[in-house]
């Protein structure tokens, strides 16, 4: 439970950093990470290039992240992320919109402010 609580910690410090890198490290090398409305995000390397489109909107502010993980425990005992669905949502900066992560990137919105 310890190692759990520690991923746990480390995916808020990562989300509300928006540190590409941070969040990119919590998953496995197989990861795959669900949005609704976009395909799959297969691999870190899609998942990471993902996190700099996400990262790189500037004045966003986390609200909140609601998301559904399915973690795997390392051979090192640490736990990382194998499978997830959702993402965190945030506040746009220009129009002051709620919409949520990576699929934000698409324009689309989930409410107003």
């Amino acid at each position: 439970m310890a190692g759990i609580e520690k991923f746990r910690q480390q995916d808020i410090a990562a989300t509300l950093s928006r540190d590409p890198v941070a969040l990119t490290d919590l998953w496995t090398d197989d990861g795959v990470r669900l949005v609704q409305g976009r395909p799959p995000e297969v691999g870190r390397a899609t998942i990471r290039a993902s996190n700099e489109r996400w990262s790189a909107r500037t004045g966003a502010k986390v609200l909140s992240g609601t998301r559904l993980m399915i973690l795997k425990k390392m051979p090192d005992g640490n736990w990382k992320c194998f499978r997830g669905m959702g993402g965190p949502t945030f506040t746009a900066p220009l129009a002051e919109q709620v919409v949520e992560g990576p699929a934000a990137l698409a324009g689309r919105t989930t409410g107003g402010t």
